[in-house]
């Protein structure tokens, strides 16, 4: 016997210790009366690693790595750094990619690649004291703007709270960040 589903985004996941990831997401309309087709491949594993630095080429141990597919809002893989500043993602899907490492106190990261790459060498620069409060200010204020915009009562004082908060995104988006 068949069951209904009701109308939704379904997303199936494939796994199996020698393949990378295979994930199909597929959208269910509503009156789908007959039965919904989905093919998920499994494809042989990129691998990417490498080693990340500190500005005086030092490794620096505890980096978050995360590995993003490109297009894909889901299915992102990560890890951290070990002693020698070493990572290694070894199941990842084909490419593109894109690599981010993040570590508090430096500037994040961000590099975009289509191949497996096992000798990318990342050097995180340190965040400036001075930048590095400066956006933690306007994170805060950000935060209390924002609580206000939930509680706002009436449309001119919502439309208000939202350009507060446009102007303060504005002024936080080109500062480095950790």
């Amino acid at each position: 016997a068949q069951e209904m589903v009701p109308p939704c985004e379904l997303t199936v996941t494939a796994t199996h210790a020698e393949f990378a990831q295979g994930r199909r997401v597929r959208e269910i309309a509503p009156a789908a009366t007959s039965p919904v087709r989905l093919e998920v491949s499994l494809t042989v594993p990129v691998r990417v690693g490498g080693r990340v630095l500190d500005a005086a080429g030092q490794p620096l141990q505890g980096v978050r790595i995360t590995v993003q597919p490109d297009g894909e809002a889901i299915g992102f893989e990560s890890t951290s750094t070990d002693a020698e500043g070493r990572f290694l993602l070894a199941r990842l899907p084909e490419g593109p990619f894109t690599l981010q490492a993040r570590f508090a106190g430096h500037r994040r990261f961000e590099e975009h690649f289509s191949a497996a790459r096992e000798d990318l060498v990342v050097t995180l620069l340190p965040v400036d004291e001075e930048t590095a409060v400066r956006r933690a200010q306007l994170a805060a204020k950000i935060g209390e703007v924002y609580e206000r915009l939930q509680s706002a009562t009436n449309d001119k004082e919502r439309e208000a709270l939202a350009a507060e908060l446009h102007a303060l995104s504005a002024e936080i988006q080109p500062l480095p960040s950790d």
